[in-house]
């Protein structure tokens, strides 16, 4: 690829200038307190937030020998852990954690790397793990009639929804 062709990422201060701009123009909804100067240093914060994490997520990935073609999954998962942590505490924040981390390992992500990156950016320990705590075996996975890919939903027959705590019916 090209120089020329490569999408370019802005730069934060780029980024939240274009931001700032799009609020005062109106073309961009301001918040009820009519306050664009604070809204525009959140966008900031956030920004940089995901930025450092994004970069604290890479390193953990070269660390451990991860494709480069697999990162954006593993961001993902990042992203969602530090949505979680925003969230939630405690019991809480590592039950989610843990079911966060159930979620992408059944998607064919590396559990090793999901804990390293639990405990390298976020401080998580995610090898003691809540008492009781029974991670659904991917052999227990089926294809998720919603969503229409692999997913929490059981198979036929193999216990209850995690969600909602209903048996799931066996197929005829």
């Amino acid at each position: 690829m090209s120089p020329e062709t490569r999408r370019r990422l802005l730069s934060v201060d780029r980024a939240v200038g274009r931001y700032s701009r799009s609020l005062q123009q109106r073309t961009n909804p301001c918040r009820a307190d009519g306050n664009p100067q604070e809204q525009a240093d959140n966008f900031r914060r956030a920004l940089e937030r995901s930025e450092l994490r994004a970069q604290q997520v890479r390193e953990v990935l070269c660390a451990m020998g991860v494709p480069p073609m697999q990162s954006v999954a593993y961001r993902n998962f990042g992203l969602r852990l530090d949505k979680l942590i925003r969230e939630n505490s405690g019991a809480t924040l590592r039950l989610r954690a843990t079911e966060a981390l159930d979620y992408w390992t059944a998607y064919g992500l590396r559990p090793e790397v999901l804990s390293a990156i639990c405990e390298t950016v976020f401080g998580l320990d995610m090898e003691t793990q809540a008492a009781g705590h029974n991670p659904i075996a991917s052999s227990q996975l089926g294809l998720c009639p919603k969503a229409g890919k692999v997913g929490f939903c059981l198979k036929p027959g193999q216990g209850s929804d995690r969600r909602s705590g209903l048996p799931v019916p066996s197929a005829p």
